[in-house]
């Protein structure tokens, strides 16, 4: 639990002390179950707080998958009760008024979409507490659902603080230079304070506020951006290192302010320089020590790699699987040689020379080098921070998930994007051993991974198909993963797939 003390100007005195538990990005789904929520709840119940706050992106998928998961949220407690605005993953999955219906319905949350509350004490004085709708509402155009802070704080009076629901910090800005009106809080969630190391600068540079307590110089507004209960993606216990899952105490004082930071690498002192703020030079100089700390060990590494990686790829499909895995052992068990690593280097050259002439294979070696700064970023992390693994080797199984995000998913997650963004719907010859003359030149269109659900909606359906219709196949081959969710969830999604059209031909 991470503690901030908040100083609201003009707090009524029989306010003071009133305290706030803060919920972002929960991301109820695939790997956050019943029994997580289960300690989330208990321990905001333990703090007996005035009022409960969740900033979005409580939920990550369907509600017919997630009933058994959400239903500790029933056991939310706090004297005024619990308080909800939408973040962006509520709206990716077609289902938000289902959603929300549920929560009001099932577990008496208060949803703020553009609307307030008064919470007055027994003496009569009031804290206004809006929400709006998340910022992705503006680029989706849902019907009925935009972000709307007009509306949202109208009825809150001047005389009273107005603590205002906002997922995203760059909602938060933009609310602020569009309106007069009184704000003194804003809590909001949605950055993770990074999550991932390699993503970390990225998201520093997209969001106006990473993670902490602002204060606002052209207004006496606050804005406080939690680095969220849980982490976004596959289970990982490493993101500890870099990134702190906490439930945020609030506690508005009339009389102090009391700031604490949890992030960054206490070794190279990013931990001693406490503010986020863009052009905090030494939060700068820190961060930049412990990058440059990093990039030796992964140059090292990253020329025995990049061959063996660009040998994968481009591996000849005539050869049998078993004398596929041998040269690849083969080649592991003699990269680190000496001599090697100088043939290595030798090659990589004369190749990068032969290729300059092809957009596509340059492209690719981009890819592969992006790939491989991933992995080896977070491969050195990952062997300076032994000594604290260790310990949570022996009473997390979390070893497993460690390996597999770090040093798997998010590399390949990235040179599958960068490749797919290069190489389009390619047509590609097969020679198949003993076909028949009258089968030579059959053309077909491949298609796998559809997703359909989730983030991929109908018009994504539509236009694969319509490009799949382009080319005039003779038949077309559904190679698994069509959809992703329950079938009376998405069939809307998927129908446009009857509309392929293929020619056979005998």
């Amino acid at each position: 639990v991470n503690r901030v003390n908040v100083k609201i100007r003009n707090l009524p005195l029989s306010l003071d002390g009133f305290t706030i538990v803060l919920l972002t990005d929960v991301h109820i789904g695939p790997t956050v179950g019943e029994k997580r929520i289960e300690e989330i709840v208990a321990k905001t119940n333990e703090l007996h707080a005035d009022m409960v706050a969740i900033s979005g992106d409580l939920v990550d998928g369907f509600l017919s998958n997630l009933v058994q998961s959400t239903l500790p949220l029933a056991n939310l407690k706090s004297k005024y009760g619990v308080y909800y605005a939408t973040g962006n993953h509520e709206y990716y999955y077609g289902n938000t008024n289902e959603w929300l219906h549920y929560f009001t319905t099932k577990f008496n949350i208060t949803v703020l979409r553009n609307t307030n509350r008064n919470l007055c004490s027994s003496s009569g004085d009031c804290i206004c507490v809006a929400g709006v709708d998340d910022l992705l509402t503006e680029k989706l155009r849902i019907p009925d659902h935009h972000m709307d802070a007009e509306r949202a704080l109208s009825g809150c009076s001047e005389t009273q603080p107005v603590i205002l629901l906002v997922h995203q910090p760059n909602a938060a800005s933009k609310i602020l230079h569009s309106t007069k009106k009184r704000i003194d809080l804003i809590l909001s969630g949605h950055t993770h304070a990074g999550q991932f190391y390699v993503v970390w600068l990225f998201v520093y540079l997209k969001n106006d506020f990473l993670h902490g307590l602002y204060r606002m110089k052209s207004s006496d507004t606050q804005i406080y951006v939690s680095s969220g209960v849980n982490y976004w993606g596959p289970p990982n216990m490493i993101l500890r290192i870099t990134h702190f899952p906490t439930i945020i105490s609030c506690i508005i004082s009339a009389t102090s302010i009391v700031f604490l930071n949890i992030f960054g690498l206490i070794i190279f002192g990013v931990n001693d320089v406490y503010d986020y703020r863009k052009g905090n030079r030494e939060r700068q100089l820190s961060t930049l020590k412990f990058e440059f700390f990093i990039f030796p060990f992964s140059v090292f590494v990253y020329f025995r790699l990049i061959e063996f990686a660009k040998y994968v790829l481009t591996y000849n499909t005539n050869g049998t699987m078993t004398n596929h895995a041998t040269k690849v052992i083969l080649y592991i068990l003699t990269s680190f040689s000496k001599n090697h690593f100088k043939m290595v280097k030798k090659n990589i050259v004369h190749k990068i020379k032969c290729i300059k002439n092809n957009l596509f294979q340059c492209l690719q070696l981009i890819a592969i080098g992006t790939m491989l700064w991933l992995f080896l970023g977070h491969a050195t992390l990952f062997l300076y921070f032994i000594p604290d693994l260790i310990p949570r080797f022996l009473v997390n199984l979390s070893f497993l998930s460690i390996g597999l995000w770090y040093h798997i998913v998010i590399p390949l997650v990235v040179f599958a994007v960068l490749t797919a963004m290069i190489s389009g719907l390619k047509n590609i010859t097969l020679n198949v051993k003993d076909l028949p003359d009258g089968a030579k030149g059959i053309r077909f269109a491949l298609i796998s991974d559809i997703h359909a659900g989730a983030a991929v909606f109908e018009e994504q359906v539509e236009k694969i198909v319509d490009r799949v219709n382009s080319q005039a196949v003779d038949a077309v081959l559904i190679v698994g993963d069509a959809i992703d969710a329950p079938r009376n969830s998405i069939e809307n999604r998927v129908r446009s797939l009857r509309y392929v059209i293929y020619v056979v031909e005998y």
